[in-house]
């Protein structure tokens, strides 16, 4: 083999290895307010919110999207059915389950989702009528059944078997929050309905009696949360025990557990579980001097508003830094520490907020730019640093020293979610520009929908493009099988690539089986294969010439594929016995299988390869077609009894095929 030749196959091969590194590590990535502003906080907010915002929510360990026509899709964690699929089985977690993969909540026949919401251990949607649906575990009436009963682990519990929550004679709803124990809806006529676990006066009451587990205690016997004489709700937002809402005037109300001071009144004084605490009663909020709330998110045990100068101010535990102050003071507990004491966060110089998320104890924001920021504390790269450890609990790490989350190359957001759990379960979500759907931080239960259980966003290079997107519908499946060209033998481990026509980026790949069948699932778009055998024995490349591949939303298409052989070769120098000097026009045959495979002849001196032979063993006859010499089969013999198997590699050369002639 010419040293060019040895050079060709040296960096055939290593592309070969380092596209199969990157498919398999995922380091080629596929990329695919109120009604009076456009503000968002985190997925349970007023009609008008932007979709991004009301179509994903995070949960502890479970997330759901809104997908094209109000197709509902949940993955990760479903111990008690949160997903909605009638099982147990999580999600996510591992292949095939995503994409064309992961199947449609079902809603009712005709129904779609306009808006979802998801704490721990359930799932809340609004349809497209108005109805609200909620299932997964029931206890405390979570699910506003009038029973405990969980709703989603088995078969013929969704679907037109779930019934809507009774909301009162004639009541709809226009948005929904759910929390780990209770949940809340927003009605058509701006009144608020909460039901479930009462412990804190969560729900409104003015008691802490649960509602929701019992018969008659939904509908119109579930009294509407008195938000003061004449007074409506246009965005509502549970946290771990405490609701926020913003009234039609934009001011902000919040009831519940206070022992932070999430409920901004400058006490920790519990408010709505006894009489006399709600409606007129209850403070509004101190934002400020002539300042309103655009949107708001409560976290565990914090609450954060953007304002209407674009402004974000948090209050309540200040844990890991989940305030943006700079310290881990709680605030809203105390006297002097609302109002125009409280501080905003410190975004970075000229910017402004357009969005703002409350997690477990942190936060995130998107900004005026669409970067995203997230600050507070971080045990599994929930902040998307590729690294953990607290921002924003000491002085220096806001405004221009907290970087921005890397989402891509490009690519801004147009909504963010965090989820509210407060140990170290936490991730977050973004839509991106593009529509697509990112999420980083623990993934323990296949929450971040990548197929697999992997921790992203707490190490470097695991933001940014190294970060795929969650693979959600629309998509179809792309299937077939992978043989060897020659043989037609199956070729069991080959990777198969779908690569986009546009601009050959990564639109989805998979590994064939034993049975060299191979299944994956597509966004939808038209895709080039391209094929690689990570041992090396055929030759990677297009399938084609390149053949296009249309998906279509819900399609399948079985294409079969073949690989050629990586073929290789032998080498040596054919020498006169008696001189030493090399004999040229001698040929040299590779005898294999069933005969003969391939010659060659030798140069003038005496040099000689032999090439094309598939991967083997093969024997050498030298042939010295001007009868100036005898015949001889490697390594010294004059007939095949006596000669020696020797093996040839795809992609290499066997050198030392080496014979030396006698005279006659």
């Amino acid at each position: 083999m010419t040293d060019e030749a040895r050079h060709t196959t040296t960096r055939h091969r290593g592309r070969r290895l380092l596209v199969a590194a990157l498919l398999l590590t995922g380091a080629l990535v596929m990329t695919a307010g109120s009604s009076a502003s456009p503000a968002a906080a985190d997925g349970n907010e007023a009609p008008g919110a932007p979709t991004a915002y009301r179509a994903l929510s995070a949960g502890t360990t479970h997330a759901c999207a809104i997908v094209s026509g109000g197709s509902l899709r949940c993955w990760g964690a479903n111990g008690n059915g949160q997903l909605g699929q009638g099982t147990t089985s999580a999600l996510g977690n591992e292949p095939r389950e995503m994409g064309a993969f992961l199947p449609p909540v079902d809603l009712g026949t005709g129904r779609n989702a306009k808006d979802i919401s998801v704490s721990s251990i359930h799932s809340c949607a609004v349809l497209d009528n108005g109805q609200v649906k909620c299932w997964g575990a029931g206890g405390n009436g979570l699910l506003g059944q009038g029973t405990t009963d969980t709703l989603g682990d088995q078969a013929n519990e969704m679907g037109d078997d779930l019934p809507p929550i009774d909301l009162g004679t004639g009541r709809t709803a226009t948005a929904v929050t759910a929390a780990g124990s209770y949940s809340c809806a927003l009605l058509d006529n701006g009144q608020v309905k909460c039901w479930g676990f009462n412990n804190h006066g969560q729900l409104g009451q003015g008691t802490t009696d649960t509602l929701g587990d019992q018969a008659n205690e939904m509908g119109d016997d579930l009294a509407p949360v008195d938000l003061g004489t004449g007074r409506s709700a246009k965005a509502i937002t549970a946290g771990g025990f405490h609701v926020c809402a913003i009234l039609d005037d934009s001011t902000v109300k919040c009831w519940g557990l206070n022992n932070h001071g999430q409920l901004g009144q400058g006490t920790n004084d519990t408010l709505g579980n006894d009489p006399d605490e709600m409606g007129d009663d209850l403070p509004i909020v101190d934002l400020g001097a002539g300042r309103t709330a655009a949107a708001i998110s409560a976290g565990f045990a914090h609450t954060c508003a953007l304002l209407d100068n674009a402004q974000v101010k948090c209050w309540g535990s200040g844990a890991g830094g989940a305030l943006g102050q700079g310290s881990i003071t709680d605030l809203g507990d105390q006297a002097g520490e609302m109002g125009d004491d409280l501080p905003a966060v410190d975004l970075g110089t000229g910017r402004t907020g357009t969005g703002v998320s409350a997690g477990g104890n942190y936060t995130c924001a998107r900004l005026d730019n669409g970067r995203v920021k997230c600050w507070g504390a971080d045990a599994e790269g929930r902040l998307g640093q590729g690294a953990t450890g607290a921002r924003g609990d000491a002085p220096g790490e806001m405004g221009d020293n907290l970087a921005p989350v890397d989402l891509g190359t490009g690519r801004t957001a147009t909504a963010v979610t965090t989820s509210a759990e407060n140990g170290g379960l936490a991730f977050t979500c973004a839509t991106l520009d593009n529509g697509a759907r990112k999420c980083w931080g623990n993934n323990g239960s296949g929450q971040l929908g990548q197929e697999d259980t992997f921790t992203r966003g707490d190490e470097t290079g695991e933001m940014g493009d190294n970060l795929a997107t969650v693979f959600l519908p629309p998509a179809g499946l792309l299937s077939g099988t992978v043989r060897d060209a020659d043989t037609n033998a199956v070729l069991p481990g080959a990777m198969v690539v779908a690569l986009r026509t546009s601009d050959f980026g990564l639109g989805a790949s998979a590994i064939a089986d034993a049975n060299g069948e191979f299944s994956m699932s597509a966004p939808t778009g038209s895709y080039f294969y391209y094929l690689l055998d990570p041992a090396a024995a055929h030759d990677d490349g297009f399938f084609g010439p390149p053949l296009t591949i249309t998906v279509l939303n819900g399609s399948s298409s079985n294409v079969p594929l073949t690989m050629e052989p990586l073929r290789g070769s032998f080498s040596g120098t054919v020498v006169d016995q008696g001189t030493g000097e090399g004999i040229g026009s001698v040929q040299v045959y590779a005898i294999g299988g069933p005969g003969l495979v391939a010659s060659a002849t030798t140069a003038a001196n005496g040099t000689y390869t032999v090439t094309g032979l598939p991967a083997g063993t093969y024997h050498a006859v030298f042939v010295d077609g001007l009868g100036r010499r005898l015949a001889e089969y490697w390594p010294d013999s004059p007939d095949f009894g006596g000669s020696d198997p020797f093996n040839v590699t795809a992609g290499d050369t066997t050198p030392g095929i080496d014979a030396a002639l006698l005279r006659p």
